[in-house]
């Protein structure tokens, strides 16, 4: 299996600690990127991390991947501004595998849930694509319509349904998500100027494919897209 880790865009950069990228942010000890490569460890496929160019150069996020995968990660420079996370996922699938499945996650999150279950779940119901979803009204999220558990409907920061989406999206081949995406750009589908990857999933749907959820409580997903987010979470460890 292909993975995508995003960690490229400024906001993923944490002005409250001199602008080091959140994935560094240290929780429980130990940084959210190492949180994350632990939970990502099981594939024997790519595993490729998008982080900014001059994140790399500055912060030696190469190196850092390099050392929590002993090796087996990758990391894939992208420009200083893309048009958007589906635009940045799209420049690091182009170099891969596009009959492998594709899971995307992202860098400024952790869910309490198992990726290697949640990607043969989505594969074992025949599914084309899959998310995982939680209960929200927010605009800050992407959305999905469900029709008895399958999606029939995406949005971008705008609320259709109380389906947020965890910010995690798994398709059965690399190429299915490389198609949508570019569809998007042909009719210029964009949200606040942006391309998201959420949205894809309406070109795959005009195309007669599945796309099944995996649903998970609220305190099951914890951003981390600013210090509050985290000081939040640790507030909440203390009293357990």
């Amino acid at each position: 299996m292909n993975i995508l880790v995003l960690a490229a865009g400024e906001h993923y950069i944490d002005s409250d600690d001199k602008n080091y990228p959140f994935c560094l942010s240290e929780f429980l000890g130990k940084p959210l990127i190492q949180l994350i490569a632990d939970q990502i460890n099981f594939n024997t496929g790519k595993t490729v991390f998008l982080f900014q160019d001059k994140h790399i150069k500055k912060y030696r996020l190469d190196n850092i991947v390099q050392l929590l995968s002993n090796g087996k990660f990758h990391s894939v420079s992208v420009p200083e501004d893309t048009a958007g996370a589906a635009c940045t996922a799209l420049l690091g699938v182009v170099s891969l595998d596009q009959d492998e499945p594709l899971l995307i996650v992202s860098a400024n999150q952790l869910l309490d849930i198992n990726y290697e279950s949640f990607a043969s779940s989505m594969n074992d119901s025949n599914n084309d694509a899959g998310t995982v979803i939680f209960d929200s009204v927010h605009p800050r999220y992407s959305y999905v319509v469900l029709e008895k558990d399958i999606v029939v409907e995406a949005s971008e920061k705008n609320p259709i349904s109380r389906n947020a989406t965890a910010g995690v999206y798994w398709f059965k081949k690399t190429a299915f998500f490389t198609d949508a995406v570019k569809q998007m750009i042909r009719k210029d589908a964009r949200v606040d100027n942006m391309f998201y990857i959420c949205p894809s999933f309406n070109e795959l749907i005009l195309r007669g494919m599945k796309i099944g959820v995996q649903k998970i409580e609220t305190s099951q997903y914890h951003p981390y897209k600013s210090i509050s987010h985290f000081e939040s979470r640790k507030a909440v460890n203390e009293k357990l």
